[in-house]
C-alpha cells in the first residue's frame, strides 16, 4: 500500500517540475465563489447569481451562452438570477466550467483555437444527449467532462511549445493516438495533465476523475468514453462514428440515430459560436 502512495505523490512530483518554469493560469476568484456556492445545497439561488455578478465579463458571457441554440430555451434569458432559477445548479455549474474554461486557458500557435473549441463542443453536446438516453441522472456531468476532457493540450502547448509541436506533428504523420505520443516526449499523457490542473483549479471531483479516464472507464457514465474518439479532423469521419455509436448503444434505427446526431451536432455549432461570440 506504501509504494502506491509513493507512486502517486512521485507522479505529482514529475507533474510539478513539467510546469517548474510555466505559472498554470487561475479561475477568476467570482467564478470560484460562485462554484463553492453551487456545492451547497443550503445557498440561496439569488447568492449565487450575486457572486457571479461582480465580473460582468463572465456575466455576459454566461447569459449569451445560456442564450444560445444550445440550450434550446423558449424564451430570451435577460438576467442571471433568471437564468440561475430556470436552469437549476447541475445546468448551471455546467455553463460556469465551459465558460470559465474557455476564459482562462491559454492559446498557443500550436493550436486552431476555433477547431479546439468545435472539437470540444461536439463532445460535450453529443455527450449530454447520449447520456440522456443512457444515464440521464449524470446528463450535465457527462456534459462538462465531454467538453473539457482535452483541456490539458492547449496548456501543454503553451508551457512545453518546445517539445509539443513534435507531438503534434507525430500524430498526424504517423496516424498514432495523441495519449501514445505525449508519452514518448512527456512521459505523461494529456489526460494525467488534465486531471492535475483540474485539481490544482479546485473543480469537482468527478471532474477530475472523468478528465482523467476519458479514454478508459468514467465514474460518470460511458457517455464521457463514447465521445472522446472524437477527432474534430474530419467531421464526416466524427459523425460516421457517432452515427454507429447511436445505433449500436440505443438500439435504434439508422433513420432514427440521423436526426438524433443531427440535433446533438446542430447544438455543438451553436455551443462552439456562443464561445466565439
Amino acid at each position: 500500500m506504501l509504494s502506491i502512495f509513493r507512486k502517486k505523490h512521485d507522479r505529482k512530483k514529475e507533474l510539478e517540475t513539467l510546469f517548474s518554469a510555466y505559472e498554470l493560469p487561475t479561475f477568476p476568484a467570482p467564478l470560484m465563489k460562485a462554484l463553492r456556492l453551487l456545492r451547497d445545497p443550503a445557498t440561496p439561488l439569488n447568492q449565487i447569481s450575486k457572486a457571479i455578478s461582480v465580473d460582468p465579463g463572465l456575466h455576459v458571457k454566461i447569459l449569451t451562452t445560456v442564450n444560445s441554440a444550445a440550450f434550446a430555451l423558449h424564451a430570451e434569458v435577460r438576467t442571471l438570477e433568471h437564468a440561475v432559477s430556470l436552469l437549476g445548479r447541475a445546468r448551471i455549474e455546467a455553463v460556469l466550467l465551459s465558460v470559465a474554461t474557455r476564459q482562462t486557458l491559454p492559446n498557443s500557435p500550436l493550436i486552431n483555437e476555433a477547431d479546439f473549441w468545435a472539437t470540444a463542443a461536439r463532445r460535450g453536446a453529443v455527450a449530454r444527449h447520449l447520456a440522456q438516453r443512457l444515464h440521464p441522472a449524470t446528463a450535465e456531468e457527462a456534459f462538462t467532462a465531454g467538453l473539457l476532457q482535452d483541456l490539458a493540450v492547449p496548456v501543454l502547448a503553451a508551457a512545453r511549445a518546445d517539445k509539443y509541436g513534435a507531438v503534434i506533428s507525430a500524430m498526424h504523420t504517423d496516424k498514432r493516438s495523441l495519449p501514445e505520443v505525449e508519452r514518448e516526449h512527456f512521459n505523461f499523457s494529456h489526460t494525467e495533465v488534465g486531471a492535475y490542473v483540474a485539481e490544482r483549479w479546485d473543480l469537482p471531483p468527478y471532474l477530475v476523475e472523468a478528465i482523467a479516464n476519458h479514454h478508459g472507464e468514467s465514474a460518470i457514465g460511458e457517455a464521457v468514453t463514447l465521445v472522446a474518439p472524437i477527432t474534430g479532423n474530419n467531421r464526416d469521419e466524427d459523425a460516421a462514428y457517432l452515427l454507429g455509436v447511436y445505433q449500436g448503444r440505443l438500439g435504434i434505427s439508422t433513420e432514427e440515430a440521423e436526426g438524433l446526431l443531427a440535433t446533438a451536432l446542430a447544438d455543438a455549432d451553436a455551443l462552439a459560436a456562443s464561445f466565439t461570440n
